[in-house]
């Protein structure tokens, strides 16, 4: 079927077995020498060649391979071309930065770390265009799961305990860019214990880079590694939320409005999500507030949480913190927030009435103008069981007077944890349905990912299972 002329063989070749399109080369040489017609032989030789259809055959493979081979280098200039775009680069050379090779560690170099910082961030930012694998995703769990060792176990002043363990981490052995040669990473799970009972609720997981000895700080999380989903929940919509109010969280409507972003987290936990917020949102100033002194310790000393002065941590009941804030912005708003989070929850994994029931002193700090004048959020994290509607309607009981708008929730995948949110403001007044509140979402969340370079998908998370309360 594949040579036609062959065809002449099967009448006049005596004793000649029939010559097939895919006859080995011994079997097309015997029907050949069988043959009595030279034309017939002529004939094939011609078309099929002095080696018969195994050379077709080969010539078609090589001319497939050789397809193969010259997409895949396209494919390669393509990438190195945008590699080189991106950072000015238009040769690349490869040193040793292994200590005895070539010029010795890259830290006695300073122009090299220079070169070598910026070829690793281009790196990482070319790996982002192509997708990047979350380094946070689920196969993870097969080691912040694993058996490890105990770092802190802490009692809590109001009932049960905490603990902070330590587990290897080994699948992805990349550092972060810039991260100095000989640092390793470690998963740290916190875990709290009620005082009686064995719910053992896994409260926080954090992926933490080890400094070299003599460099501070000792420890210090990935804050894009976030292998909770209810943490990427809340790393995407308090932020995609503001920005859809006109909030100064991407960078045109910072240039617009001028001010920095203000969110007030009640509740520290390991303190993955505010890390998130300060680390990954140029523009952000981050107050967290918590009860517990023993988990400041853990998320400081075991979590790789690192204050600063965009990320201040303060050990007090986030009520009556909340309270004073709201007496401050009363007088002077750019001391107002845009976004209060309630990620608070006690041993047994309830979060405490005073912050989300109506006329608690939450409720009375929103009144009283804890909120930017020109709006924003109240948002809250709660377990899938908890109904919503008494807790958004006490959040919009008490911003009756900051022009309360749409309320909803969004539905953490796996857990079911959903993040309730409360709008206010004028901006948030025009949104007349959560149908175009869930387009505006998602198309916030995109630019999000640019600006934060997230490894996870924003946009699919941003309004997964939104629902109007």
């Amino acid at each position: 079927r594949v040579f036609p002329e062959v065809s002449l063989l099967r009448s006049s070749a005596a004793g000649a077995a029939p010559v097939r399109g895919g006859a080995c080369r011994g079997g097309m040489w015997s029907a050949i020498q069988g043959h009595r017609s030279r034309g017939a032989l002529e004939v094939l030789q011609r078309r099929a060649g002095p080696f018969g259809a195994v050379s077709w055959y080969a010539a078609g493979l090589a001319f497939v391979g050789a397809f193969a081979i010259t997409a895949l280098g396209f494919v390669a200039w393509w990438a190195l071309s945008r590699f080189a775009a991106q950072t000015g680069v238009t040769a690349l050379a490869v040193r040793s930065v292994t200590k005895g090779e070539g010029e010795g560690e890259s830290s006695d170099d300073p122009e090299w770390n220079d070169k070598y910082k910026t070829l690793r961030e281009a790196f990482e930012n070319l790996d982002m265009e192509f997708g990047l694998v979350d380094p946070a995703g689920p196969e993870s769990a097969l080691e912040y799961l694993a058996p490890g060792r105990t770092l802190l176990d802490l009692p809590l002043d109001f009932g049960g305990s905490m603990q902070v363990t330590a587990h290897e981490a080994q699948a992805d052995p990349g550092t972060p860019p810039g991260a100095p040669p000989g640092t390793t990473q470690e998963w740290r799970v916190l875990r709290f214990t009620p005082a009686a009972g064995t719910t053992n609720l896994v409260q926080s997981i954090t992926k933490i880079c080890k400094n070299p000895p003599g460099i501070e700080p000792a420890e210090y999380m990935r804050p894009e590694c976030l292998p909770l989903e209810y943490t990427k929940s809340l790393a995407t919509v308090i932020p995609a939320t503001l920005s859809v109010l006109g909030a100064p969280v991407l960078p045109e409507a910072v240039k617009a409005i001028g001010e920095k972003l203000r969110i007030l987290c009640i509740g520290l936990g390991g303190g993955s999500v505010p890390s998130f917020y300060a680390r990954r949102l140029p523009n952000c100033e981050v107050d967290v507030v918590e009860l517990e002194r023993s988990v400041i310790t853990a998320a400081c000393a075991g979590m790789g949480c690192v204050p600063n002065d965009r990320l201040r941590i303060y050990a007090e009941d986030g009520a009556a913190f909340a309270l004073k804030a709201a007496e401050r912005a009363a007088e002077d708003d750019s001391l107002a927030y845009d976004a209060v989070l309630v990620d608070a929850y006690d041993a047994a994994g309830n979060v405490p009435a005073p912050l989300w029931s109506e006329g608690s002193d939450l409720a009375k700090a929103l009144s009283k103008g804890l909120l930017k004048r020109r709006g924003g959020i109240v948002a809250a994290n709660f377990l899938p069981h908890i109904d919503p509607s008494p807790i958004i309607g006490a959040y919009r009981a008490a911003l009756s007077e900051r022009e309360p708008a749409l309320g909803f929730s969004v539905t953490a995948k796996g857990s079911g944890n959903r993040i309730l949110v409360q709008t206010c403001g004028s901006a948030a007044k025009d949104i007349k349905s959560v149908k175009v509140l869930a387009e505006r979402l998602i198309a916030e969340a995109r630019k999000l990912a640019e600006v934060t370079r997230a490894p996870f998908d924003m946009p699919g998370i941003a309004a997964r299972q939104i629902q109007e309360w």
